[in-house]
């Protein structure tokens, strides 16, 4: 039990660091989009239509190789075979450079083409020639920071891209919108901001991460990783589509302004992944690891306690959700953009049925079934591009919600079974009916709130919500929900954030 604590443990101390960051990343990040959507929301769509494509073109040069990078980094650290550790590394940014660069070639000369012909704007044309030099630049980065999380070194991830990016893509936003440069201002302070990271983020694994890099004679698999990577090339790509399909098919079928209260929404919804990308980021190289070194009743408890977290630490956050999707539209990007309430509790429902199952997706990758997982993002990418085709021009924004959600439930049941398949391990707990039997008195409270109150006050919407968290943890502590992990959990956040919860252990323990 021991061991099974000292790998939860790394995960806690890490997810810390990784929750804090993304918290500041968060708060940044949708300071951002509120000065972008309520300065224009034309400006605001046509942002996201680029940052749509960005998105599918860097995902493609890629490879695969960032998860590849993660996994082998991973593996060939706990062996201590650094040569191979920095060959992996070079292979895959130059790879990804070359294919990069290429791609970002294609999207400049026809970014004319695409905009015409496609989504019927000019005004996406000069954004799009702009865009093309992100995509070298995103892959490198990514592959940087997947280099350093191997190392479970995180903190140089939250410096770099979740607080340096973000405030200066904030001040150059605000500096180019001053100026007058619309929507070419717009994508050049993301372009810039994303340099930055680059830049910081190299630096840091170099120097600081792997300071061995300089000195250790790089040794190539390159045969071994491509093989491993190449079909997770599929699905990164698939997962891209099933993201981004409903804001380009939103674009053909109906305009910017669609697209622009769409992802005002998502990103909203996707706050769901916070809790899960602060515990995976960890989960991934600690469970590798284990899988090396064979302990597989440690990997199995650490899966299991992944999982339970993600349930017990999402589930008020889908409740603030669904109960005042309205206020949180209205509040954050103004009245105009509260016709895409129904696609936020939509796609938050989806989002958090996938997430739930992360876990399961990542231990089919440590187990090297990256070809189930290519198939199952095939699936549900054909499934979301087709319901998309179908409900968009009937339904609109809620089409394109039901379409992306359904395709993310199906592929988050996949990933289950077929991990329960491989591994035998079901990570789903008895205590999991006592943690939903908590969010009773939470309900009950935000019914009462929303039916007495105007919440549509920033600072009392707040104060709701925050009481209502602190019924849902006093409910937990009553059915006995938590558990000895749980207890680690807090005590390493303590300790790694220097906030002293002795108070909260022992109310927790009795």
């Amino acid at each position: 039990m021991k061991e099974i604590n000292h790998s939860s443990k790394t995960i806690a101390k890490g997810a810390g660091i990784v929750f804090i960051g993304i918290i500041i990343s968060k708060l940044l990040g949708f300071l951002y989009r509120i000065i972008i959507a309520r300065n224009s929301l034309e400006q605001y769509g046509i942002l996201s239509l680029a940052l749509a494509v960005i998105g599918i073109l860097f995902t493609i040069s890629l490879l695969g190789l960032d998860i590849g990078v993660v996994r082998y980094t991973s593996f060939f650290k706990a062996k201590q075979e650094f040569s191979k550790v920095k060959g992996i590394i070079i292979l895959s940014a130059v790879t990804s450079l070359i294919i990069g660069t290429f791609l970002g070639l294609i999207l400049y000369f026809f970014s004319g083409y695409i905009s015409n012909n496609f989504f019927h704007n000019t005004k996406l044309i000069p954004v799009l020639k702009i865009a093309a030099f992100a995509i070298p630049i995103s892959s490198l980065t990514i592959l940087s920071l997947g280099a350093s999380r191997a190392f479970q070194q995180i903190k140089y991830e939250v410096y770099s891209k979740n607080i340096v990016e973000n405030i200066l893509k904030i001040f150059l936003t605000v500096l180019f919108l001053f100026l007058g440069l619309k929507e070419i201002g717009l994508i050049s302070a993301y372009v810039l901001a994303a340099l930055s990271t680059l830049i910081l983020s190299a630096y840091f694994f170099i120097n600081k991460v792997f300071p061995l890099f300089k000195k250790i004679k790089p040794e190539f698999i390159n045969k071994e990783i491509l093989a491993y990577s190449f079909p997770l090339l599929f699905v990164n790509f698939l997962a891209s589509v099933i993201f981004w399909t409903d804001s380009f098919m939103l674009g053909y079928f109906k305009d910017v302004l669609d697209i622009g209260v769409y992802n005002a929404a998502q990103p909203i919804a996707h706050l769901i992944y916070l809790f899960p990308y602060a515990l995976i980021t960890l989960f991934i190289p600690v469970a590798t690891g284990l899988y090396v070194q064979n302990k597989k009743d440690e990997f199995s408890e650490t899966f299991r306690t992944t999982t339970k977290w993600i349930f017990m630490l999402n589930l008020p956050l889908l409740l603030s959700f669904i109960f005042f999707s309205d206020e949180i539209l209205s509040i954050l990007f103004g009245k105009e953009y509260v016709t895409g309430s129904t696609v936020l509790i939509i796609l938050s429902i989806s989002y958090f049925f996938y997430y739930l199952m992360i876990a399961s997706n990542h231990t089919l990758i440590i187990y090297k079934r990256t070809k189930l997982v290519a198939f199952n993002s095939f699936l549900g990418a054909a499934i979301n591009i087709l319901l998309n085709y179908l409900l968009i021009p009937i339904y609109g924004l809620t089409g394109a919600a039901v379409a992306t959600g359904i395709s993310f439930i199906i592929i988050a049941l996949l990933y289950s079974l077929e991990s329960y398949k491989i591994t035998n391990i079901f990570p789903y707990k008895p205590v999991y009916f006592k943690i939903i039997l908590s969010t009773m008195l939470p309900i009950l409270f935000l019914l009462g709130a929303k039916f007495l109150f105007n919440l549509s006050n920033l600072i009392l919407l707040l104060v709701t919500l925050s009481v209502s968290v602190l019924l849902y943890f006093i409910s937990l502590v009553l059915t006995n929900s938590f558990e000895k992990e749980d207890l680690m959990l807090i005590n390493s956040l303590g300790q790694k954030t220097k906030l002293k919860l002795n108070f909260l252990l022992k109310l927790i323990s009795k």
